[in-house]
């Protein structure tokens, strides 16, 4: 309850929006051109290609039943995007904004050594969330703009209200150059879809009957929200409620109506101090009042060439039942359990806390950052098969990353090298089966980076070199097929990294870009049981990454 009370206090405080990121500007900006060109549709957008690709190699490990030690699945894809903004069409009133991305999965024949059906041989590739191609509408709406008012029908973003997504409308009111408010309604997409055809899924209209048709389900959402701007101050906030649509009796459904509310912005309290937030909280719904999402933080700069900041962060996973419902088994009625595979949606709190410093010296050449982050995850009481109750107990990590630079160091090359640790925080168990450990596992990643611009500053090249040192926790223990309690077998690998990584930026016309990337890792891994005193060495593996874009701005 006092989380509650606090958070309602800090929706009065100016703040600084995450949210602003879908629309870059909560208002429309003044246009520039002249009248005569008002007449015309001014029109601008761009067009990028983005090709992708992921693949290991390795070996057998030579056991009685061979495991290969490289995954058997490629990543690999091309990805075309279009964003497009019209506005004053024809000279008129109409805004038209439009922002489409179409994924094609490519199909990689990658033979393996333990696989002895070579009709599987083609399938080892994945794309995006569920896999398969994607047809993302990530925006298309048509703005009506009147004097003080505008009027927006299609698929939107709401930057005031936790930039949710609807297909509807929405009417903004404008008071003078710095209060807008709006208000909007629709249906609401699957959160986190990617494809048009998975925005509103299909479900069966009567889950007792695995043979009973398929229906769409429709939740509707509706809000509204109010925003203020000055130069150094904005504020926003916000109330939504999202209804399921779902019938408990038909699709099994339990999910409740949710209302939240939001808040963020931003204040520069002066020339040297910057104060920011962003808040989702839950007024209603399924798991009743509860902080979704906060984000909390400072940045103060006592001189010009120093700078401190402190960040708070908490998120809660919050996924509708009726988003999650598409993803579950068909019921087989012959069976005693009314329902076989539902998901239960949980929602487990990740929290964190950061504080840091910049400084540099010999007239901005050097730069030395640190920072230090505590995360967290509350305690878990999971329900087993059996009704039995399993404790996840808290547990807790701590990171601690130190960064130098030289920006202008031998023929003009910016180095930099960094040192991030991560270990947990807190007590431990004697038998190392129930750790504190967040991340159950300590790890040491350190990296070298060069980069300098080429060809007049039309284009930058980066290059990286990496090593990473990764122990689980449970490295001394014993860990074999047998062990019945999944805690006391959870991380028993000793892992080591070495990568390099070349990363080319070009831009030949004003309106042209290129970019291209290639990453090379050799990873070994000692792991399982221990014999002889010590692991089984896995077969190394070679990890493979490769990504290309093009882009056109008009």
């Amino acid at each position: 309850m006092q989380l509650g009370v606090i958070a309602l206090v800090v929706l009065l405080v100016p703040t600084r929006s995450q949210a602003q990121d879908e629309n870059k500007a909560p208002f429309y900006e003044a246009d520039p051109e002249s009248k005569a060109e008002k007449k015309k549709t001014g029109l601008s957008g761009s067009v990028t290609s983005s090709t992708f690709f992921f693949t290991e190699s390795g070996g057998n490990d030579g056991g009685a039943i061979p495991l290969e030690s490289a995954s058997p699945t490629d990543r690999i894809f091309t990805d075309l995007r279009l964003q497009l903004d019209a506005k004053h069409i024809g000279g008129g009133k109409l805004d038209f904004k439009f922002d489409f991305r179409g994924r094609k999965q490519l199909e990689r024949c990658k033979a393996r050594l333990t696989d002895m059906d070579p009709e599987t041989e083609c399938k080892a590739a994945q794309s995006g969330t569920w896999g398969g191609d994607e047809l993302h509408l990530r925006e298309a709406h048509l703005t009506y703009r009147g004097e003080h008012y505008y009027i927006g029908l299609g698929r939107q973003v709401m930057p005031e209200v936790a930039s949710v997504r609807f297909d509807g409308v929405r009417v903004e009111q404008h008071k003078g150059e710095s209060w807008k408010y709006a208000g909007f309604a629709g249906l609401y997409p699957t959160r986190g879809a990617r494809d048009v055809r998975s925005d509103y899924p299909s479900v069966p209209s009567d889950i007792t009957d695995s043979a009973s048709a398929t229906t769409r389900l429709l939740p509707v959402v509706a809000g509204a929200g109010g925003s203020y701007r000055k130069e150094r101050i904005y504020g926003a906030v916000g109330l939504a409620g999202i209804l399921p649509r779902g019938d408990e009796a038909s699709t099994g459904l339990s999910e409740s109506a949710r209302v939240f509310l939001t808040s963020n912005g931003y204040w520069q309290q002066s020339g040297k101090t910057d104060i920011y937030h962003y808040i989702v909280f839950d007024v209603a719904g399924s798991q009743g009042v509860a902080i979704t999402n906060v984000s909390l933080g400072a940045s103060h700069r006592p001189t010009s060439q120093t700078r401190l900041f402190v960040r708070v962060n908490r998120v809660d996973t919050e996924t509708l039942n009726v988003h999650a419902q598409q993803r579950l088994d068909p019921l087989d009625p012959m069976a005693s359990a009314p329902i076989q595979n539902k998901w239960y949606v949980a929602r487990v709190a990740q929290e964190s806390g950061e504080l840091g410093g910049t400084a540099s010296f010999s007239q901005n050449r050097f730069a030395v950052s640190a920072s230090g982050t505590v995360r967290r995850r509350p305690e878990i009481t999971l329900v087993q098969t059996d009704e039995t109750l399993l404790l996840l107990p808290l547990a807790q990590a701590l990171d601690i990353q130190l960064q130098l630079v030289d920006r202008h160091s031998l023929k003009d090359f910016r180095i930099g090298v960094s040192v991030n640790r991560s270990s947990g925080l807190g007590e431990e168990n004697l038998d190392q089966s129930k750790s504190t450990n967040l991340d159950r596992s300590k790890s040491t990643y350190a990296s070298l980076d060069l980069s300098r611009d080429f060809a007049g500053g039309k284009g930058e090249f980066e290059v990286n070199l990496n090593y990473l040192k990764a122990t689980d926790q449970s490295l001394s223990f014993n860990c074999t097929p047998t062990e019945v309690d999944f805690q006391e077998c959870f991380g028993t690998s000793d892992t080591t990294s070495l990568g390099a990584s070349g990363v080319v930026f070009y831009r030949p016309k004003r309106n042209w870009f290129a970019m291209g990337m290639i990453d090379l890792a050799h990873q070994s891994q000692k792991t399982g049981s221990i014999v002889a005193g010590e692991r089984t060495a896995q077969p190394a593996v070679l990890m493979v990454t490769a990504f290309l874009r093009l882009a056109y701005r008009f």
